[in-house]
């Protein structure tokens, strides 16, 4: 697998999407066992992020908003 170069604005908004991760699966009980992460370059901080935890089957979406 190639490592790719991200930017320090692409690593702030990693280590935010991380940490609310931990704080879901915290509140929840469950650990997220996949995550799809889509990321707009030409619009900095939108994203939307799609979870799934280890007991379910389906994916949770969750829309941000800027960061």
């Amino acid at each position: 697998m190639a490592l790719k170069q991200i930017t320090k604005d692409e690593a702030n908004l990693l280590n935010v999407l991380l940490g609310q991760v931990n704080l879901l699966e915290g509140q929840n009980g469950k650990p997220v066992e996949n995550l799809t992460l889509i990321y707009d370059r030409k619009t900095p901080g939108l994203a939307s992020v799609g979870l799934v935890y280890a007991d379910e089957t389906t994916t949770t979406e969750e829309n941000g908003g800027t960061a």
